[in-house]
């Protein structure tokens, strides 16, 4: 049964909390206004957005003793044929000194921000075309700290707002840039879920809370080449979560037994699984198989108890339970009294 209601409170469960979600405004109210007061950081700084899960409205609420967290990419003015990946993420170090100290840490391709119940990755970005520019500038994406997503749904909007040319992000590791369209992303995703009759934001979010209670969030594939994989497997015009989150479920199991090379959204060279490795995905395929067979199960009952009790199954305690009424001694209803008779002989 597709137990429509249940699924909807399930993923208000499973959402980040309300404390939450005003602790990463704060966090981030923060640092735009630190970004734009500090005389080496304006100067740098073109224009800044959120991304990821936060800003697409796919992530869940963290694990206990976990932090959530947001990306904010920083679009900055930095020369990426005259300045390295390791130079660019330095050139924020006495920003971070000054306003951070003890907070961060410089990563792979970011730099990383601890703030007590949230964390920030800052992502310094080369600057792209002076059109793209234009065009990102005038972008409503820069308006709110809200999920654009839902943003654009609720009020029908498609800015097409893929650049003209790709962003590029510093790798130290590599020691190259690397081509990212973060706005891509969310574009694609806000596609996505007007042709899943708005439902597509809650599959992903059912299949993240899915895998993390199965690896405890230890292992691959991590929040985006998980959420990338369910928009590549769920099935356009959908009309419930339940449906998506089979649909799913089969169509890795049926058509992905290998490893998939998976293009990213607007960096068709960039494969998200690369980071995956083989028998990663096959610890991963193999858990598939068995949410596939309790997913159809779940979906296929017939009686909503049973339903219920197997979606709780696939999905945890947070997928809401329903009880079964108490069954009444044969032979009488609810509103009989029975006095059992004493017996006499022996015991008398």
């Amino acid at each position: 049964m597709e137990c429509m209601t249940y699924f909807e409170d399930f993923i208000s469960s499973i959402n980040l909390s309300s404390s939450d979600k005003e602790a990463l405004k704060k966090a981030h109210h923060e640092l735009k206004d630190n970004l734009q007061h500090d005389d080496d950081t304006k100067k740098m700084i073109v224009a800044s957005f959120l991304q990821g899960s936060y800003k697409r409205n796919t992530g869940v609420r963290p694990m206990v003793g976990k932090t959530a967290d947001i990306d904010v990419v920083l679009v900055t003015n930095i020369n990426h044929e005259a300045c390295t990946p390791n130079q660019a993420l330095h050139r924020f170090v006495p920003f971070l000194e000054k306003y951070y100290p003890g907070k961060y840490q410089i990563q792979g391709r970011s730099l990383g921000l601890k703030l007590g119940r949230v964390d920030l990755d800052l992502v310094p970005t080369a600057m792209m075309s002076n059109e793209g520019k234009k065009r990102l500038l005038e972008s409503k994406l820069m308006a709110s700290d809200e999920d654009y997503v839902n943003f654009s749904a609720k009020n029908n909007m498609n800015e097409s707002l893929h650049p003209a040319e790709a962003l590029l992000i510093p790798d130290r590791e590599a020691n190259t840039w690397e081509r990212t369209n973060p706005i891509a992303q969310i574009d694609w995703t806000i596609e996505k879920n007007r042709k899943c009759n708005y439902f597509y934001l809650s599959v992903v979010k059912s299949m993240k809370w899915w895998w993390r209670n199965i690896s405890k969030g230890e292992r691959h594939p991590k929040s985006y080449p998980l959420e990338h994989f369910v928009g590549f497997c769920c099935p356009d015009g959908i009309d419930s979560v339940a449906k998506g989150v089979v649909s799913v479920f089969e169509t890795i199991v049926q058509q992905y037994p290998v490893k998939p090379y998976l293009s990213d959204h607007g960096v068709p060279e960039h494969d998200v699984f690369k980071r995956l490795s083989t028998s990663e995905y096959e610890y991963f395929y193999n858990q598939v198989i068995n949410g596939a067979k309790l997913a159809r199960r779940a979906y296929d009952a017939e009686d909503i108890y049973d339903s219920v009790d197997l979606w709780r199954e696939l999905f945890g305690m947070e997928f809401p339970e329903k009880t079964r009424p108490k069954q009444n001694t044969p032979g009488f209803s609810s509103g009989d009294h029975y006095t059992p008779e004493v017996p006499t002989g022996r015991f008398s």
